[in-house]
């Protein structure tokens, strides 16, 4: 078999430009397969960089949906005149709750403002005032906190931390910010 400008080799293969073709059978150089190597090590890379990026959104989203809720919290602490409980469970959901019975303290006979809303967060953990969940929150019938804290959510991985990934708050106040040196930078 004859191919383009091609000659025979000594074992009936074609010669052309060269490669040497045995009996129509094509196989791939070393230097062709270090190249789909390194384009699937270029993919992969990059499906690890988008992996991170992923988590660092899913706990920014996260801060702001909480910041979001103890909010909302706090104002309807101050309308209703009654107390008020963001609740962070250990199953990684928490709720807020109305103090409906009157007793200041978060029980069964309070009423959910807010259901369990899950924090989806891969490997990363959260702690209120420098302890693992559950704790809880309370807030007064004037809508203010009481004490200060924070509740921070960190990853296992130093370099991959989020930009907002904690919460601080005094009675007056409640603010998003970046876990700096063991306290919440507000930014």
């Amino acid at each position: 078999m004859r191919v383009g400008a091609g000659r025979p080799d000594k074992w009936g293969g074609i010669i052309n430009r060269g490669r040497t073709v045995s009996g129509g059978r094509g196989g791939f150089t070393l230097v062709e397969l270090l190249i789909v190597l390194m384009i699937l090590a270029i993919v992969a890379a990059i499906g690890f960089r988008l992996d991170g990026q992923q988590d660092r959104a899913a706990a920014e989203s996260v801060i702001k949906q909480i910041y979001g809720d103890m909010m909302y919290a706090r104002e309807q602490a101050a309308a209703q005149k009654r107390f008020v409980f963001v609740v962070f469970n250990a199953d990684n959901t928490y709720s807020v709750w109305a103090d409906t019975n009157g007793d200041q303290a978060q029980d069964p006979g309070d009423t959910a403002i807010i259901n369990e809303r899950p924090m989806k967060l891969h490997g990363c953990t959260i702690d209120v005032n420098g302890a693992a969940i559950p704790a809880a929150v309370t807030i007064n019938r004037a809508g203010e906190i009481l004490g200060s804290g924070n509740l921070n959510i960190s990853s296992p991985d130093a370099a991959n931390q989020a930009q907002l990934n904690c919460i601080s708050w005094t009675p007056t106040s409640t603010e998003m910010g970046s876990w700096q040196a063991g306290a919440c930078a507000i930014n």
